[in-house]
């Protein structure tokens, strides 16, 4: 604990604050729903100023009911990172003893897990709940272990408590790799139960955990009901088009492993650490998945001396864990897995599982170590103990490594030279690639940034040897008899803690901090984000227009900064609604001039931000400190108008072409699916022109915004005719609910994304609302579950202890001296 504390001293002494890229992007993505429930007191649902709208629980899910996890969101408030990683330390230790039955191995191997460079890297990238949720991990972990050996209701309720808590650190991702992990643990005991003949104790701890999944999953339906819910419309759990399906292959597997990057996890910088300087294939790194030499060492010491089940399962956990972070790179295991394995399919970024494979790694070198000390060494020559022919083989590899690792490695990134050459001819148009200048320029570059890599190898290949060289000097003193136990221990901690942190040191540092206070600090306001919100309040407010934000030449969906401050097409997620990631890929930008206008005025996008204007759209604002423009649409725009006629098409790709058309205009035609349900004589309305402005229009036909909020709003409407209301609002079928009048109506698909509603002749009143009952399900289910969970839980913690006092007050004073000796027999 204090090694955290001092770990993170540079965060806690400094006036600046770990604020991440991404915790401002979410910040960004959540502050309208931050600000409907600090303006109303109730809870944000639909988030309104990203994508054009989407489900605001896969942003900031709402947890209304209290669970044990509370505490540590208390704590975060005070001393955050370092609350979490006391929390994950605490855990690592006590389940490494429960494996290990040693205080010093348990120790080292918490260390070990702590401080593997994934967490750093993901606490500067702001992967806030990920770090959570592995802080969770070995409880988790723990509570499985306690189920499958007590097999009683409080172990299984102990076990519903940590897979709640780590659910509801909201990263299922990294739950889904912890129940991999304990299956792997499961089915090893099984197999062994079956073949010791002890085969019923086994399923009734299995029955225990079931038990304890049931209540866990119960605490645990608010927000995931509504996870549940959406994942089929996002991209996550549609293909293109709203076909339904898993991801993409190729999109999953994008930040795979690649087989040489394995060697990161024993020499941290051989492929060059963080970007700029990291030559593997990923598009870009934050850092390496480094685990330590000392890890590796006594994990495989492990493997060697301990053979038993536990070993056994953490092993195979290792070798499988990280075949799948391996991803495209080892196609022939993950593509059947991907089609067939539950849930393979519903996350990214294989290199995650590597994670856990250093969880997994840090138990199995509390084994090797815990092995070693109860080995008595004396009674063998120091070359014959498996530890020393660990040690020496690990160090011939780091010693080849050292001297011939840069005639090994290539040292240059993919396509690197074809990136060099093509930013080249952009900046000397009319160049040829065959110019040999051109060849001569990107080859010396290339050999410069290759002389720096080669350094960065050399010298942690270097550093790693000179680790394991003390480590094995600690343990032959050991073995001599020169060093006691925990002495030699102690050291070696020391050694792991100086290692792990000096790499860690690299992530985490007066570098990684943001000299913005809060969060919401961290989020800029340009001049013309100050000129958009003042128009935005001369037009109405919220609901008034929307912006596409294209600053700084970037693309929409890398950029949630304006959402913070106006609605906005853009956002930063990676479960995006696929409706509108189809928008994004087929649509928006596939006009003649790059712009689909047709498009962005359906979406009711009024202004565009941008370094250079679109044709036809006017400047109405110049931005001289940023060299950002504002531009208006040359078509009126509106949250909600009449069409005068309707087309229907086939399939996605036919309407996608109709939307692209260069005489599509959005405010006459609407384009709809076969089967949209659509009345026959709204298909055949006759031509009007129609006036859809929002302050009233003419009288005959006419919508007005009356009332707006991204999750409740009011049209008061006036039509000569039934005629079809296009709604520029995302269409997403669960909770939204639209009523005429105070009658219910149907929402139809319109326009591949938008909402339609079909209104009667007259004048009305048309209402859409957005109240999912898998929320409002969710919560009551939550509230039972934890109930029960927890009001059993002390039921059965205050019989515990009065059975313990009573048979305390009537025990025999002798019999409990021979208890005692027999139970230090068992803990030795």
């Amino acid at each position: 604990m204090l090694l955290a504390l001092v770990f993170f001293a540079p965060v806690h002494l400094s006036e600046n604050a770990l604020v991440a890229t991404d915790t401002v992007q979410w910040r960004a993505m959540a502050e309208s729903m931050i600000q409907m429930e600090e303006e109303t007191g109730g809870v944000a649902l639909w988030a309104g100023r990203v994508f054009a709208g989407m489900p605001g629980y896969m942003i900031s899910p709402e947890l209304s009911v209290p669970q044990i996890d509370v505490l540590m969101r208390e704590l975060r408030h005070l001393i955050w990172p370092t609350s979490h990683m006391w929390l994950l330390l605490i855990g690592m230790y006590l389940l490494a003893f429960r494996v290990s039955r040693d205080s010093f191995a348990a120790s080292m191997a918490a260390v070990m897990y702590g401080f593997t460079t994934y967490i750093p890297v993901i606490l500067a990238a702001g992967h806030n709940s990920k770090y959570i949720a592995l802080a969770w991990a070995p409880w988790m972990l723990l509570a499985f272990l306690y189920a499958m050996q007590k097999r009683n209701v409080m172990s299984a309720l102990l076990f519903a408590v940590a897979l709640a808590a780590n659910l509801r650190a909201g990263h299922v991702q990294i739950t889904y790799y912890v129940t991999v992990a304990a299956g792997i643990w499961w089915l090893v005991q099984g197999f062994q139960a079956a073949r010791e003949g002890e085969l019923q104790s086994f399923l009734r701890g299995t029955g225990m955990l079931v038990l304890g999944s049931i209540l866990g999953l119960m605490m645990v339906a608010q927000p995931y009901l509504s996870h549940a819910e959406i994942k089929p419309f996002t991209i996550r759990g549609s293909a293109p088009g709203g076909v339904a399906g898993g991801m993409a292959w190729e999109y999953a597997m994008a930040w795979s492993q690649g087989v040489g990057e394995m060697l990161t996890v024993l020499v941290a910088d051989a492929y060059g650490g963080a970007s700029p300087t990291y030559w593997g294939a990923k598009t870009f790194t934050g850092g390496p998945h480094y685990f330590g030499v000392i890890a590796l060492a006594t994990a495989v010491l492990a493997c060697v001396r301990v053979r038993d089940r536990d070993t056994l399962a953490l092993a195979i956990g290792v070798v499988a864990m990280t075949f799948f972070a391996l991803g495209e790179n080892l196609s022939v295991l993950n593509k059947p897995m991907f089609a067939v394995f539950p849930l393979f399919d519903a996350f990214r970024v294989p290199e995650t599982w590597l994670s856990m494979v250093a969880l997994l790694v840090a138990l199995l070198a509390a084994r090797g170590l815990a092995s070693a000390r109860r080995r008595k060494m004396e009674e063998r020559p120091l070359m014959e103990e498996s530890w020393v022919r660990v040690c020496i083989g690990m160090g011939a590899v780091l010693l080849v490594l050292n001297l011939f690792g840069p005639s090994l490695l290539s040292f240059e990134k993919p396509l690197e030279r074809e990136q060099l050459i093509s930013q080249i001819q952009r900046q000397y148009p009319g160049v040829s690639a065959a110019d040999p200048q051109v060849a001569q320029v990107v080859s010396e570059e290339i050999s410069r940034r290759s002389g720096e890599r080669v350094e960065l190898f050399q010298a942690d290949a270097l550093r790693s040897l000179m680790v394991l060289a003390g480590f094995f000097l600690l343990m032959a003193l050991y073995h001599r008899r020169t060093l006691p136990w925990f002495v030699a221990l102690s050291l070696a901690l020391l050694l792991v803690v100086i290692d792990l942190t000096g790499v860690a040191r690299r992530h985490i540092n007066e570098n990684s901090l943001n000299p913005a206070a809060t969060v919401e600090s961290s989020v800029p306001e340009y001049g013309f984000d100050a000129w958009l919100k003042a128009q935005r309040e001369v037009e109405g407010g919220e609901g008034s227009f929307r912006v596409l934000s294209l600053e700084g030449g970037q693309h929409p969906v890398q950029n949630a900064r304006p959402s913070f401050h106006y609605e906005s097409l853009g956002g930063y997620s990676g479960a995006k609604l696929r409706l509108f990631q189809d928008v994004l890929d087929e649509l928006l930008f596939a006009g003649p001039t790059g712009l689909n206008t047709g498009v962005l005025t359906m979406l009711d996008v009024e202004y565009l931000v941008s370094g250079r204007g679109a044709p036809g759209w006017q400047l109405v604002h110049q931005d001289d400190a940023t060299g950002m423009s504002v531009f208006q649409n040359p078509i009126p725009t509106h949250r909600a108008f009449f069409v005068d006629s309707v087309m229907e098409h086939a399939d996605a790709p036919a309407l996608w072409a109709a939307l692209n058309a260069v005489d599509f205009d959005p405010r006459t035609t609407a384009h709809v699916y076969p089967g949209t349900g659509l009345p026959g004589n709204i298909m055949s309305v006759e031509s009007l022109v129609i006036s859809a402005d929002s302050t009233g229009g003419s009288q005959s036909n006419s919508v007005d915004l009356a009332e707006y909020a991204a999750h409740d709003m009011t049209f008061q409407v006036s039509t000569s005719q039934d005629r079809l209301l296009v709604v520029s609002e995302v269409y997403y079928p669960p909770g939204w609910t639209a009523t005429v009048d105070g009658a219910e109506t149907p929402i139809h698909q319109v326009n591949h994304v938008l909402r339609g509603v079909v209104v009667p002749a007259g004048d009305h009143e048309v209402r859409l609302e957005f109240a999912p009952s898998s929320h409002s399900m969710g919560q009551m289910i939550t509230a039972a579950g934890t109930g029960i969970t927890y009001v059993w839980l002390l039921v059965l913690g205050v019989l515990a202890w009065k059975r313990r006092d009573d048979s305390a007050g009537n025990a025999d004073p002798e019999a409990d001296d021979d208890d005692d000796v027999e139970s230090t027999e068992d803990r030795g």
